[in-house]
């Protein structure tokens, strides 16, 4: 065993991205001291102890104790822990896992020992971690992949299941992309109501500036009439438009409506899972309803509530 300086230490390519509580290990290492060294190549390559490592840098350490070995020991003493563990009782795959993150680094040292002095393409990473799981006891690495997939993807319940055995990695795999697919349609359909929502809006800002366009035309044609004393012209003006307006006003009810109910149909499976989207739905057709004298006072009770909500949840 030796003291090796921590920036010296070469950290490669990890599966596990998610370290644990790396806070209450450096809190038992002040406290006891580093019980257990890390494991090095020669070429200061880190193999076994990336938490211990981490902890340590967190300690503002820039020494630790670490062994010596090559790969080829490295992987004997784990492969040594593995077995005399297993004997004792089966691993959990989260636990198969965990000695698939540390029989990583050794296996990745092992292709560049092997590699040393060839000239032949190097050894991909997925071979790599294909002898990973091999020797772990996944069978394939796609079975590996597939459990790691479950794993990092932090649904417990699916996780719990495959410890515990009462599914294979296989089933919680399918569950798990099933649950994906469930999660993206609704995020597919929630992105479809909004560009609905803004086609619409499109179409009513474009609606409004063709009838100002109108309106000032209406009033050139008004003024003409009046100023000529042709008071029959200004009647027929007045009345064209206001059937004109009240047709225009039908016509576009009936295309709110239309519009309603297409949206109503998409976001329909939304709300039949989601109480708070159910609500948002009401809200929207309320305020879309609001009489115009009454907006403002609408506007001031929308932006109290808004107030409330982000207050609740920051």
């Amino acid at each position: 065993m030796c003291k090796v300086a921590i920036a010296d230490i070469i950290v490669g390519e990890r599966i596990r991205k998610d370290y644990g509580d790396i806070g209450e290990l450096a809190a038992d290492i002040q406290k006891n001291g580093l019980i257990q060294p890390i494991v090095i190549s020669r070429d200061n390559v880190l193999l076994c102890g990336d938490r211990r490592l981490k902890a340590c840098q967190s300690l503002g350490m820039v020494e630790i104790d670490a062994i010596t070995q090559d790969a080829a020991d490295a992987r004997r003493a784990l492969m040594l822990e593995i077995s005399e563990n297993e004997s004792r009782k089966p691993f959990t795959v989260s636990e198969r896992l965990t000695y698939a993150a540390q029989l990583l680094p050794i296996a990745q040292e092992e292709a560049r020992e092997r590699q040393r002095g060839k000239r032949d393409e190097r050894e991909s990473v997925g071979k790599v971690r294909d002898i990973v799981a091999r020797s772990v006891g996944f069978g394939s690495g796609s079975t590996f992949r597939r459990a790691q997939a479950v794993h990092d993807s932090g649904e417990n319940d699916l996780i719990e299941a495959m410890d515990a055995g009462e599914i294979s990695i296989r089933r919680a795999y399918d569950e798990l992309t099933r649950r994906v697919k469930d999660q993206q349609a609704t995020i597919d359909a929630q992105a479809a109501t909004i560009r609905a929502y803004e086609e619409a809006e499109d179409e009513q800002s474009d609606a409004y500036e063709a009838l100002a366009v109108e309106c000032e035309t209406l009033k050139t044609k008004l003024r003409a009439a009046e100023a000529s004393g042709n008071y029959h012209d200004r009647d027929i003006i007045v009345q064209n438009t206001i059937d004109k307006l009240t047709s225009e006003r039908d016509e576009a009810l009936a295309q709110r409506d239309e519009a309603l109910d297409v949206i109503e149909k998409r976001i329909r499976p939304i709300v039949a899972r989601d109480p708070a989207a159910a609500l948002f739905v009401k809200l929207g057709k309320v305020v879309a309803d609001v009489p115009e004298d009454q907006r403002k006072k609408a506007a001031e009770i929308l932006e109290t509530a808004y107030n409330n909500i982000v207050a609740l949840f920051t």
